[in-house]
């Protein structure tokens, strides 16, 4: 269950990264206790705050966040509205999703930045000598105690040195050295393209094997060079717009995209979200296609969405929950049945016909499909 948080409304966001935000929200949009930011390492800069509000340091697309008090959820955004957001007394639409939820630890990521606090603690150099902790200054004096003091020896990187981590080493005649701190494997996306993905899946989404970068067979390309060490697992090189693929083995398929997760629930949207005169709000809770409609109509006055054209198909489409590592399977409620005629979906709430569809390969198959769900 998500609690609702209540702000003033001195509390709200000039736009929508809230990198101006002065405000004194200390809860996730889920509810949950901000921790304080003292002593805090992101993307590489620790930070001083003696507070636990909401701030967007790293400056987030997405807003303000906090580290979190609870030890299964690190880090989340906080629920801080637009100074000027929209009038929701507009035609409200509603669509609802069917998942188990289930707590997962979240770590923050960020696509080509170290997260060496985060991925692995190194306290050796890269010539094997043992780092000095960071509380000490003996054998070497230094500035960094009051800002690194409770990350024992490990390597890190406060002034920013351009070849990475570092520490000060126990040995006298050694004053500093680079640490070999290896990288997070990321195991999931953190958007659409997918760029900063470095798991290990190695099939296609239709089931494909992928071929080795290495190989120029069956498929001949450009990165067997530049991806050798990538294996064959599935990869975004070159931008594609929907996300890691690969070359398959098959000689008649060249390449296909694969099914990667998105890293987490940092990706769902939450409160209501403006299109073309009208709102949309998920809501993350299980319940069938009937319970889900009666849902819209007793708590908000609304419906179960009817997609009427390509734009607000692309519009709710980036708004849905993607699946994520944890929660893979996730099914989103839409406001059309076939109860008259097999196969013939109608919208309930107008009563008409699907002039626009996007369906997926093979829909609809005809069995045990009465309601229409996307994903």
């Amino acid at each position: 269950m998500f609690n609702t948080i209540i702000v003033e409304a001195k509390e709200c966001l000039q736009n929508t990264e809230g990198l101006a935000y002065k405000g004194t929200v200390s809860t996730t949009r889920t509810g949950i206790n901000c921790s304080s930011w003292s002593g805090i390492a992101v993307n590489n800069e620790v930070q001083t705050h003696q507070h636990n509000y909401c701030r967007n340091p790293d400056a987030d697309p997405k807003g303000p966040w906090c580290f979190t008090s609870d030890p299964d959820v690190f880090w989340e955004h906080c629920s801080i509205p637009l100074c000027d957001d929209v009038d929701i007394t507009t035609k409200l639409v509603e669509v609802t999703f069917c998942l188990n939820q289930r707590s997962k630890t979240l770590y923050r990521y960020s696509a080509g930045c170290r997260l060496y606090w985060k991925c692995e603690y190194v306290s050796t150099t890269d010539t094997g000598k043992t780092c000095q902790d960071w509380s000490q200054t003996y054998p070497h004096l230094h500035d960094f105690t009051a800002k690194l003091g409770d990350q024992q020896n490990y390597c890190r990187n406060p002034d920013n040195e351009p070849l990475g981590p570092w520490c000060y080493t126990t040995d006298p005649a050694s004053r500093w050295e680079y640490c070999t701190v290896p990288l997070c494997e990321q195991n999931c996306r953190m958007n659409q393209q997918g760029k900063n993905y470095t798991g290990k899946i190695n099939k296609t989404r239709f089931g494909q094997k992928c071929q080795a970068w290495s190989s120029l067979v069956p498929h001949e390309h450009p990165f067997a060079v530049k991806l050798a060490d990538d294996e064959d697992y599935c990869r975004n090189q070159n931008t594609e717009l929907y996300g890691p693929w690969c070359y398959t083995t098959d000689t008649g398929t060249r390449w296909e995209y694969c099914d990667v997760p998105y890293c987490g629930k940092d990706n769902w949207k939450y409160g209501w979200q403006e299109h073309k005169g009208s709102v949309y709000i998920i809501q993350y809770t299980e319940k069938s296609w009937v319970d889900a409609k009666n849902f819209c109509i007793n708590n908000h006055t609304a419906y179960l969405a009817e997609i009427q054209t390509n734009e607000e198909n692309e519009f709710l489409m980036n708004l849905l929950p993607k699946p994520t590592a944890d929660n893979g399977d996730i099914d989103i409620w839409l406001g059309a049945r076939d109860l008259k005629v097999n196969g013939q979906f109608t919208w309930t709430n107008s009563s008409t016909n699907l002039d626009f569809t996007d369906w997926g390969p093979k829909e609809p198959n005809g069995r045990y499909e009465e309601c229409l769900a996307t994903h």
